[in-house]
């Protein structure tokens, strides 16, 4: 897998990035939810929590909307929101969570055409739960 320089900065130690699709074609519905979970030492990782929520602060606001969703603290540090794209047509919009649990960083994003914000909120909670 190949990282930026500053993952390898803040000590990237291993990690994986896992795509899931379910889809219907009668319903014309396709739906994905990606998972990214990274292993840091656990001393940078409020440096890697605030590096992404600043990415995520950074997009453009004339063809990108970011709004902060509600959502239950999942471990140590936890920011979901919703993202959507302007710039097509229909509008595209995408929800994620992201936290850190220990040395662990997650992030879980749903898009497509049938997405569900407490699902993804389950799943979050699921997977927090497994970090040890």
């Amino acid at each position: 897998m190949e990282m930026s320089p500053i993952s390898h900065d803040l000590g990237w130690r291993a990690g994986y990035t896992v795509t899931y699709y379910r889809i219907n074609e009668e319903k014309y519905d396709m739906t994905g939810l990606r998972q990214v979970i990274y292993l840091y030492p656990l001393a940078n990782m409020k440096k890697v929590y605030d590096l992404k929520k600043d990415s995520i602060d950074s997009y453009n606001p004339e063809t990108t909307t970011i709004y902060e969703l509600p959502c239950p603290k999942t471990g140590d540090r936890t920011f979901a929101y919703r993202m959507t794209d302007n710039s097509r047509s229909p509008s595209l919009s995408t929800y994620s969570i992201i936290f850190t649990k220990k040395d662990v960083y997650e992030e879980l994003t749903m898009g497509g055409t049938t997405t569900d914000f407490e699902t993804l909120k389950a799943l979050a909670q699921t997977a927090a739960d497994k970090i040890r």
